[in-house]
């Protein structure tokens, strides 16, 4: 293995460990001796690698909401019909859940944690996941496809059914088949065709 294949995997391997004590115990319950404890690695290498117990956590929610959003971005076809899109990141959303399940219960976490519990400043994620969900709406428009009046609010319920579901599945012991492409077509359209009579 070379040198930098083995810095990877050793820094990867740090973040793994990290991201579950902090989900397990929040950022100011965790100290960086727990985390060294944990990995049977030195403190001069965590710091080598992040600088700091707030570059560490700096590092994973990057690399977390980074991933998330990538799985999303590649799943949704832009040249597709508007429903089909909304379709698409539902069900991206829904497997990537299913297929890295602390990834994105540590995401969850994050999301929903109280201001002391997360030093990092989340807003250019969040703002850039909202952004993705808005230009779904907002090509629908475009395309006289979608009709609605405000494309961002249109983003957030498309944002709150994926959340909501996502939820669901973390908390309430629902399984598998709860966040299954099948469910995703029934939710997309649900929103785009609601359930007034």
């Amino acid at each position: 293995m070379s040198k930098e294949a083995s810095r990877l995997k050793t820094r990867e391997h740090i973040l793994q460990v990290a991201r579950e004590q902090f989900y397990r115990k929040g950022y100011s319950g965790v100290s960086i001796n727990e985390i060294v404890d944990e990995l049977e690695v030195t403190k001069p290498t965590v710091y080598y690698h992040f600088g700091s117990k707030a570059g560490l956590f700096a590092a994973l929610v990057q690399d977390a909401y980074d991933r998330y959003y990538e799985h999303r971005r590649q799943a949704v076809d832009s040249a597709a019909p508007a429903a089909e899109q909304i379709y698409q990141v539902i069900a991206a959303d829904f497997a990537c859940c299913l297929a890295e399940t602390d990834l994105v219960r540590f995401v969850v976490a994050l999301t929903f944690a109280l201001p002391e519990d997360r030093p990092e400043d989340f807003s250019k994620y969040l703002t850039r996941d909202y952004e993705f969900f808005r230009s779904i709406i907002e090509r629908g428009i475009e395309r006289g496809e979608l009709c609605c009046k405000d494309a961002g609010e249109a983003a957030i319920a498309l944002q709150g059914i994926i959340a909501v579901n996502i939820l669901s599945f973390l908390q309430m012991g629902q399984g598998k088949e709860f966040l299954s492409p099948e469910r995703a077509r029934i939710l997309a359209d649900i929103l785009l065709n609601g359930i007034k009579a």
